[in-house]
């Protein structure tokens, strides 16, 4: 594997970034046997303007195993109030096929489309609702299987360094007729700060 990166932070609050990195992946199943090179370019161009305000643009092209990817990413955080910063943004993906490939199993056999055009839409909030008590939420929607994502955080500071957390995640895919699928998932954490 070959990695690189070369960025500049000016004073003002702009960066710039290229990060290249390429490797190789040999697949094999049975007889069959195929060397893959896959490789990324990476332009970052961001601006931080104040506390939880920055905004920031990312184009990524390159080949990843069977297909040519180009990816775009744009958004933008802001503080609202003192105490709410809401970040927007928005993703597109193209990957177009650089060989024909059948994924099987037996006699089932899917043929994957030339072109996929993915957009994703993201939303995220965090809330300070006191000193100690405080909620982050991730709204996500994706183009590839037609999929919602939420993800909500309330946490609470009960003693220096050390939380307690409710958190909800749910996951909705509206890929197939009828009935989406679901998948919800509800858990309490907990981590206490001991200090030797």
């Amino acid at each position: 594997e070959q990695e690189g990166q070369v960025g500049v932070r000016f004073l003002n609050g702009i960066e710039l970034v290229y990060d290249f990195s390429r490797n190789m992946r040999v697949l094999e199943s049975g007889l069959y046997r195929e060397t893959l090179k896959n490789h990324y370019h990476e332009f970052f161009c961001g601006y931080n303007m104040l506390e939880w305000s920055s905004t920031y643009f990312d184009y990524i092209f390159g080949k990843n195993y069977w297909w040519d990817m180009n990816y775009i990413n744009v958004a933008s955080s802001f503080k609202v109030t003192s105490r709410l910063a809401i970040e927007l943004g928005v993703e597109y993906e193209r990957l177009k096929k650089r060989k024909e490939y059948y994924y099987g199993f037996e006699n089932e056999l899917e043929r994957y489309k030339p072109v996929e055009n993915i957009w994703i839409f993201i939303v995220k909030w965090n809330y300070q609702i006191t000193h100690n008590l405080f909620m982050r939420t991730f709204l996500q929607s994706s183009g590839l299987d037609n999929t919602w994502t939420v993800n909500a955080l309330i946490g609470y500071n009960y003693y220096k360094g050390s939380h307690i957390y409710l958190a909800y995640n749910e996951w909705r895919e509206y890929s197939a007729p009828g009935k989406p699928l679901l998948g919800r998932i509800l858990f309490l954490k907990g981590d206490f700060n001991i200090g030797l």
